[in-house]
């Protein structure tokens, strides 16, 4: 049987439905970082033509900032974009464990 996450709204004890669950939750989180991989990307792609995308990014994150002043997220973003253009471009594309835990935080998402 296929599952969608929306059509899954309970937690049973039985166990094949709790890997159905599971999958679920899985193929979800997998989905949302492919599309934010897929993001970064088009991104990179971007700033290769237009550098002031780089300008922009920085300017969005010192906004970010004097909201969230202690997340450790801020000061690695703020890394990252103290990099040369091509090393923030080749870091926003790779898949390391690092650039994953990165994109989760995506600045663009953290305008609440």
């Amino acid at each position: 049987m296929r599952f969608s996450a929306r059509e899954i709204t309970f937690v049973s004890t039985r166990s094949s439905e709790q890997v159905c669950i599971m999958i679920a939750r899985l193929n979800q989180e997998t989905v949302n970082d492919t599309a934010k991989l897929i993001l970064h990307r088009l991104i990179a792609r971007s700033l290769a033509r237009d550098p002031s995308l780089l300008d922009r990014a920085k300017a969005s994150l010192a906004g970010i900032a004097s909201r969230f002043p202690d997340q450790s997220f801020v000061h690695d973003w703020d890394e990252v974009l103290r990099l040369a253009r091509e090393q923030i471009r080749s870091l926003l594309t790779n898949r390391d464990q690092d650039m994953k835990r990165l994109r989760l935080l995506d600045l663009g998402a953290r305008r609440d």
